[in-house]
């Protein structure tokens, strides 16, 4: 895949807030512009508003109030100027792809000094391009990528090698005793691409109840420890460490929520120790996912951690910066995952991951899960090389590593009837509880699941002949755009 780069960096100069626009093409032409950073005062007050509701989940199936925020923010940071450099290299992409080059990206980047939290705190995933009926910057996938990078002084970003494959992914599922469940309708879509993807080996380390099952990954029945998670990484030595659990910011920086291993409560890692977990490995990604379940702060917890560890030179951290709902936390890693193991670049691989949350059953750019997953890096390089056609890189189930473990299944070939009957009955649960809740399109999602399980040609969607959009809209009426109005 080809790039050209788009480099927007904001800091303070002086008594002023300036914005730096770089547009670097790939045949070597460079033009640069700047702007400061002034939105007038009832615009300034307007987005602090949105940022606040969002944050707070008061957007939920509200497009209009999201997309008076993200073309806020997009104002704030992309004035006249600027804005013009932007459209200009897109244009270039657009006119590059249709004269044969498919594979042209224009590659977003923005870099905000790390003291200058105002902006660096900003939800940026939310930007939205007013140009041509207007666009989401984070999902325009088939066009652009875009990522955050913190400015430390004296960081030096380097090049990275590409390993061979597989990709090796450590899940840790982290399920302190007395905190709120945690989702696993993700863990059980990475096992299933794991077992038929010879680039991707995954394990998984946590205690999971019985009805979770994980039929495809390597399965380490164990509790989510700081002496165990170290163990797992200097044996397994993961290219990628996918955290799902809480978080929480304690001292300016994030701590994660991992298990006491005498009382199983909860044992908060701080943002240094759990650095201290990373250095036996050739770790080149870390994945921080909420819980649906969170608790408030696990969002900023993660946020500052991913912070902290991009600074130490982990070249890319994914965070989430909002709880999401297991069903979209399974649409991202369906996608993330699918293009991490081609071999693709991490924001390439990021954005594709955004997209499937909101392209599924469309009317996802009314929820805020789409601009949850943040992604932080010093180099967005692939990590893998590309696996070419008909090549297996998967070793046999059962073979000895060095370090002595044995790599075993989970589940036996005998077992598979008996996990599809628990699974259909896991799904139905969840399809009658997201109805009781009044999350209709998360209801027609678990169903149409069972009925792609069962083989059914057809399955019964509780709806009493009403238009799912309607009743997505009666259950959950918003009036933030009546708000924003009378604020004006």
């Amino acid at each position: 895949m080809k790039y050209d780069e788009f480099t927007l960096v904001i800091n303070q100069v002086a008594q002023y807030d300036e914005i730096r626009a770089t547009w670097n093409q790939a045949d070597g032409g460079r033009k640069p512009e700047r702007a400061d950073l002034r939105l007038a005062p009832h615009e300034r007050d307007i987005t602090r508003y949105l940022i606040g509701l969002l944050r707070y989940g008061k957007l939920e199936g509200d497009e209009e109030g999201l997309r008076l925020l993200g073309e806020s923010l997009y104002r704030a940071l992309f004035p006249e100027h600027i804005d013009r450099l932007f459209r200009e290299a897109v244009d270039a992409v657009r006119r590059q792809q249709y004269n044969g080059q498919e594979d042209k990206r224009l590659r977003v980047l923005i870099e905000v000094e790390s003291s200058y939290y105002q902006v660096a705190n900003w939800p940026l995933e939310f930007l939205r391009c007013t140009a041509e009926g207007g666009y989401w910057l984070a999902t325009a996938k088939d066009l652009l990528t875009l990522s955050r990078r913190l400015i430390f002084p004296g960081q030096k970003v380097e090049g990275l090698q590409h390993y061979s494959p597989p990709l090796r992914v450590l899940v840790v599922v982290s399920k302190p005793r007395g905190e709120s469940g945690v989702m696993t309708t993700v863990i059980e879509d990475i096992a299933k691409w794991a077992a038929k993807d010879p680039a991707l080996e995954v394990k998984l380390l946590g205690r999971l109840e019985e009805r979770e099952l994980v039929t495809g990954m390597n399965y380490l029945n164990e509790l989510a420890t700081f002496g165990n998670i170290s163990r797992e990484i200097i044996e397994f030595k993961p290219h990628v460490l996918h955290f799902i659990g809480h978080g929480k910011t304690e001292k300016y920086h994030g701590c994660l929520g991992l298990v006491n291993s005498y009382t199983e409560k909860v044992e908060w890692c701080s943002a240094s120790d759990f650095l201290q977990l990373l250095t036996a490995s050739p770790l080149r990604l870390v994945v921080l996912q909420a819980c649906e379940s969170a608790m408030d702060t696990t969002g900023s917890g993660f946020m500052s951690l991913a912070a902290y560890l991009v600074q130490r030179n982990i070249p890319a951290v994914v965070a989430m910066q909002f709880e999401i709902r297991n069903i979209h936390a399974t649409d991202f890693a369906s996608g993330f995952y699918a293009e991490l193991a081609r071999g693709v670049d991490v924001d390439v691989a990021v954005q594709t991951g955004r997209w499937n949350i909101s392209f599924p059953g469309g009317g996802r750019w009314q929820e805020r899960h789409f601009g949850t997953p943040v992604l932080f890096v010093i180099n967005a390089q692939g990590i893998i090389s590309p696996v070419s056609p008909g090549s297996s890189h998967r070793q046999p189930r059962g073979h000895r590593r060095e370090s002595g473990r044995a790599q075993k299944p989970v589940v036996q070939p005998n077992q598979a009837s008996d996990d599809r009957a628990k699974r259909l009955k896991w799904l139905e649960e969840e399809a009658q509880e997201a109805e009781k809740r009044g999350n209709l399109r998360d209801a027609e999602t678990f169903r149409r699941r069972i009925s792609d399980l069962s083989g059914a040609k057809e399955v019964k969607v509780i709806d009493d002949g009403d238009d799912l959009a309607n009743r997505s809209r009666q259950v959950q009426k918003s009036s933030t755009g009546r708000l924003i109005k009378r604020s004006i």
